[in-house]
């Protein structure tokens, strides 16, 4: 697949950067190995703290979108929160959770795994489509629909390749989940 690349602002800032159309990461995110024969392009990562903000509510399922720095990255479905939690058809307590990128024996493949989450084990960001593919877990995609996420498969790659950097420096990865501003019930 061929990226383009668009300037866009840095996120927070107002210093310009590049964009990479295909998975709206900044190219200037922060990578390990800084040095001055880089030409300052390089330095040593911070934490990553990616944030979900919940915006739609169904009877089917949980919508929100996965962020960065203020950048939207992804769309993402949960289940349906809930005060009582019914397994594999919850969403997981609002809240900040430490990541660590790890292997899946269901997916066979390295993926991001949220720690210490209350009354949830095996917590993964993941593909999927629909909320009966999450059991409690984070779906993401590229597109969105009424409960339906579409382009997850390359969605968790390019999640991938950009946490793969901070977990290569040990610079730490976590997710805060919380409530959006103006976050809407759907009657569907």
């Amino acid at each position: 697949m061929a990226y383009g690349k668009t300037v866009g602002p840095t996120c927070g800032t107002s210093q310009q950067t590049e964009i990479d159309q295909g998975t709206r990461i900044p190219l200037a995110s922060p990578v390990p190995g800084a040095n001055a024969k880089s030409g300052g392009k390089e330095r040593v990562l911070g934490t990553c703290e990616l944030v979900l903000t919940r915006t739609t509510f169904s009877k089917k399922s949980t919508m929100g979108e996965l962020s960065h720095r203020g950048c939207r990255l992804f769309y993402t479905l949960e289940d349906v929160e809930r005060e009582k939690k019914i397994y594999g058809k919850t969403a997981i307590p609002l809240g900040t959770y430490d990541i660590k990128l790890a292997r899946s024996p269901r997916f066979d493949r390295v993926l991001p795994l949220l720690l210490n989450v209350p009354n949830f084990t095996h917590v993964l960001i993941h593909n999927g489509s629909y909320a009966e593919n999450t059991d409690g877990c984070i779906l993401v995609g590229n597109t969105k629909g009424d409960d339906f996420l579409g382009g997850s498969r390359k969605a968790v790659d390019a999640l991938m390749k950009f946490l793969q950097p901070y977990a290569s420096a040990s610079a730490g990865i976590r997710i805060r989940v919380q409530h959006g501003k103006g976050a809407q019930a759907s009657d569907k």
